[in-house]
């Protein structure tokens, strides 16, 4: 994929490009398939969380897929999209801002926050992903839902 560094951050075509593209790196997740919801796909992800996700066209339910989440784009303690419950492993707390290690089902996430969210080992919390900013992947890599992420200026 060729493009602007910001493009390819925001609509990477595969999951190379996803995995290349950031700092820190993008989690990839298992998921499959639920339903079709009109031009939506509902996929099902870390244990019983589900995403709605536009699709170019239908996927069958029980498709495998992978969803991608890149880690600054959750948001602890908030609502507004799938919520991911999990327990905190490492707490990398740096003034400004704190990486959160989390296990949720069979996979361990990174999370990027500000400095003021400071649980410690063992806690358990809630991080809200907002469908915006989800990649959804076939099981060949190439990418095959998600919405191209807001600008800046729209989140604010």
């Amino acid at each position: 994929q060729a493009g602007a560094p910001l493009d390819l951050y925001r609509q990477p075509a595969n999951l190379f490009v996803s995995g290349f593209i950031g700092s820190t790196k993008m989690h990839f997740l298992p998921a499959r398939a639920v339903r079709m919801q009109g031009a939506e796909l509902v996929v099902a992800f870390a244990g019983n969380a589900e995403i709605a996700l536009p699709v170019a066209s239908a996927v069958a339910p029980g498709t495998p897929l992978t969803l991608g989440l890149r880690p600054e784009h959750f948001h602890v303690g908030a609502s507004g999209g799938p919520v991911l419950r999990g327990e905190v492993v490492v707490a990398e707390l740096l003034g400004g801002e704190s990486y959160l290690h989390v296990r949720t089902g069979d996979a361990t996430i990174v999370i990027k926050t500000d400095g003021t969210v400071a649980p410690q080992r063992g806690d358990i919390i809630e991080a809200a992903m907002p469908a915006a900013f989800a990649h959804l992947f076939d099981a060949d890599g190439r990418r095959v839902g998600g919405t191209a992420a807001p600008t800046i200026a729209a989140l604010h």
